[in-house]
């Protein structure tokens, strides 16, 4: 049997609430994450990584469930832990990009384009050119100027990130056609319909595929 404050119990109760959040039950989740990270703040100290790690993945749970203000305190926690301890790392701009995501959702688009843009410097540092998590953010960005009105910064990054999906599919091919349909959107934005069309064809193809 496990100690009550074991660093050990606190990985199993992360394992089982990741079981439940692929089998949707997101309330489960969030509470086996809590106790989980209540544990690590008993066992580690303030600047522990795998403190912010558990921070990070409950943060995502409450952003899943749209609780954003909890869910930009977490992230927030996690940045602060993985800036001191693993700067420049994916993993601090995993933290950084879901701060970004909280705050594009509360419409502050400014300071999240700023985040999106550190994430994704930080990315291009330490992860391969075809990465899908360069892709993500690359979309992210693109997303917030699309809503900004600067289309063409816009299709800058759409284009990038485009190309990077395709890179890597058949692998990823519902995150292509994901891709597919936000390019063309900024399309029917600039007035661009026949691009527009063309992109919304492919990412029909690529659905029917599926």
């Amino acid at each position: 049997m496990l100690p009550q404050n074991s660093p050990d119990l606190a990985e199993l109760l992360s394992n089982i609430g990741r079981f439940y959040f692929e089998l949707g039950d997101l309330e489960k989740t969030t509470d086996l994450y809590e106790e989980a990270s209540s544990i690590r703040r008993k066992v580690s100290p303030f600047d522990s990584v795998s403190l912010a790690a558990i921070l990070n993945e409950t943060a995502s749970v409450y952003y899943k469930r749209n609780d954003l203000d909890k869910a930009s305190a977490l992230y927030q926690e996690s940045v602060e832990i993985r800036r001191k301890w693993l700067p420049g790392s994916a993993e601090l701009a995993t933290s950084i990009n879901g701060i970004a995501s909280v705050l594009s959702d509360k419409g502050d688009l400014d300071r999240a384009l700023e985040l999106f843009r550190e994430a994704l410097e930080i990315r291009r540092g330490v992860l391969a050119p075809d990465s899908v998590d360069l892709a993500n953010t690359l979309n992210n960005i693109g997303n917030v100027y699309c809503r900004k009105k600067d289309l063409d910064n816009a299709i800058e990054c759409h284009e990038e990130a485009l190309r990077i999906r395709r890179s890597t599919a058949p692998v990823n091919e519902q995150n292509l056609a994901a891709a597919l349909y936000n390019f063309a959107l900024v399309h029917v934005d600039r007035g661009d319909l026949v691009k527009a069309v063309e992109l919304l064809e492919e990412a029909l193809w690529i659905r029917r595929g599926m």
